[in-house]
């Protein structure tokens, strides 16, 4: 099952149809694909994961207002000065 954050106190859960595969492919294309950004990563995940990476990235971002974001190793994360803080 995947979660969405509905607060930053609590999660709640979403069903996509079938939920392994849609993970499954989901990775199969992050294996291949380079992303420029973070707004390009969510873009191409499945319909049902964006609202939770759209979440967890604006709940970072207000966590943590100093950290870059970036991209490294095929995935969304941020930085302070040198060291990857969430990724």
């Amino acid at each position: 099952m995947s979660w969405t954050c509905g607060t930053v106190h609590r999660l709640q859960p979403i069903s996509p149809a079938d939920p392994v595969s849609l993970i499954k492919n989901y990775e199969l294309k992050l294996s291949m694909t380079e992303f420029a950004d973070h707004d390009a990563y969510i873009a191409e995940a499945p319909e049902p994961l964006r609202p939770l990476l759209a979440q967890l990235r604006g709940l970072v971002a207000n966590v943590m207002p100093d950290a870059e974001e970036i991209i490294a190793y095929k995935m969304p994360g941020f930085r302070i000065g040198k060291t990857i803080v969430v990724g």
